[in-house]
């Protein structure tokens, strides 16, 4: 029998999972929710970007995951750059610099890439 190998967001999804969904039951749930977006484009990027914007509240993953499959750049957008996308288009360069680096940090943070 062969064994399908793991990708390492596939291994971040699956911690994520973990850590919002106590419950197998709820963890399932939320994955079938995340298989919408898994097949798409950008499939578990988008879906790391959804559970970060809903947490553990299994409504707000549904519309992410509803909002995703319209156009997954906004919920990648939101998820990945929330500060970026308040500032808007006519931030000083020094204010989109601070938020550029603002929202690394805190989503490799989220992720758990932080070298801190």
């Amino acid at each position: 029998m062969s064994r399908a190998l793991s990708t390492p967001s596939q291994h971040r999804l699956d911690q994520k999972l973990a850590l919002l969904f106590a419950s197998d039951v709820d963890r399932e749930a939320a994955r079938a929710t995340l298989a919408q977006v898994l097949s798409c484009t950008e499939g578990e990027r988008v879906a790391l970007a959804c559970l970060k914007l809903a947490g553990s509240d299994p409504a707000a993953l549904q519309n992410c995951v509803n909002a995703a499959l319209i156009d997954y750049r906004d919920i990648l957008a939101w998820a990945e750059s929330p500060r970026q996308m308040r500032l808007g288009p006519v931030a000083s360069e020094g204010a989109r610099a601070t938020a550029r680096r603002q929202d690394a940090d805190e989503y490799a943070a989220w992720l758990g890439d932080s070298c801190a």
